[in-house]
């Protein structure tokens, strides 16, 4: 389990330093600041699931699903995962304004 509290961590970490990053990657390339958070926040996606997997495996004790916040991530990492969310996208990253009504967004804070 240390292993996967420590990939969470990790992917964290790099997910803050791209959101950082992106507000001068903006400037310069906004598909590809973009795509850097996007990419970043599904490593924390996945690696939080996983450490909910091993745990559950462990038999440890925790609710994931009645406390809102780790049913968020696991509901939005299974929607991506499972293409059940037809790509959750950024709204940034829509160029088709007429099929904003049928996705999800996710808007990144940029600093």
């Amino acid at each position: 389990m240390n292993k996967a509290f420590d990939k969470l961590a990790h992917a964290l970490r790099q997910f803050m330093e791209r959101v950082i990053e992106s507000k001068e990657l903006l400037e310069i390339d906004e598909d590809e600041s973009i795509g850097n958070m996007e990419n970043s926040f599904e490593a924390v996606l996945n690696s939080f699931h996983s450490l909910k997997d091993i745990s559950e495996k462990k038999g440890k004790q925790f609710d994931w699903y009645n406390q809102v916040q780790p049913f968020l991530l696991i509901t939005i990492r299974n929607a991506r995962h499972h293409n059940i969310s037809n790509n959750i996208r950024s709204v940034r990253s829509e160029e088709h304004t007429s099929e904003l009504q049928s996705h999800s967004f996710i808007s990144y804070a940029v600093f």
